[in-house]
């Protein structure tokens, strides 16, 4: 993992998603804060640093299914999917 110093608190977990359902995934872990000391100015600031690491995924639907409009009821379900194959451990 790297390091990451911000001046803001980050979330946990940050996702953002771009085109070609591809997403980037941050992780920010084991907060701790410091002071920035500035050479240059007189001034500090403070910030806070994580542990960090980033995953870039893409996601893929496995069917045509569009906002759930092609979904089946339980009962239906049940009809099309034999007894045996719905047996845990099959």
């Amino acid at each position: 993992m790297k390091k990451a110093r911000y001046f803001t608190k980050q979330k946990p977990t940050n996702i953002i998603e771009l085109n070609d359902n591809k997403l980037y995934v941050f992780i920010c872990l084991n907060e701790t804060y410091g002071v920035y000391e500035n050479n240059e100015q007189t001034n500090s600031e403070e910030y806070v640093e994580y542990d960090y690491n980033n995953i870039t995924t893409y996601i893929v639907a496995v069917t045509d299914s569009s906002d759930g409009s092609d979904r089946k009821s339980v009962e239906e379900l049940k009809k099309l999917i034999p007894k045996a194959g719905m047996a845990r451990g099959s």
